[in-house]
């Protein structure tokens, strides 16, 4: 779940130095695209080798399982963040 907040992160840097290259900052990272697809397919890299089950679970656990396991746990801790997204509620400031 972390790595995803990576992903999204490398992706919206990328987005936005080629969107608006114009724009002041505070400091540049020269190689932009090239660092974010990096860090992309770091990331991605990642969260794939972690579908992976380690050998100490020998066969106990067949990989499906694991892998499913490791799913289910993702989308249990991603989807209420994104319910509350959606029914949240702007209080005006006077």
């Amino acid at each position: 779940l972390y790595m995803l907040m990576y992903v999204l992160m490398f992706l919206s840097g990328w987005r936005l130095r080629s969107k608006r290259p114009d724009v002041p900052r505070a400091f540049r990272v020269p190689g932009m695209t090239l660092v974010a697809a990096l860090g992309v397919f770091a990331a991605v890299s990642a969260i794939a080798i972690g579908f992976i089950p380690p050998s100490q679970l020998g066969s106990s656990v067949p990989p499906a399982a694991y892998a499913l396991g490791i799913l289910a746990g993702v989308l249990i801790l991603a989807i209420p963040p994104q319910i509350i997204y959606h029914f949240r509620q702007f209080k005006v400031m006077p």
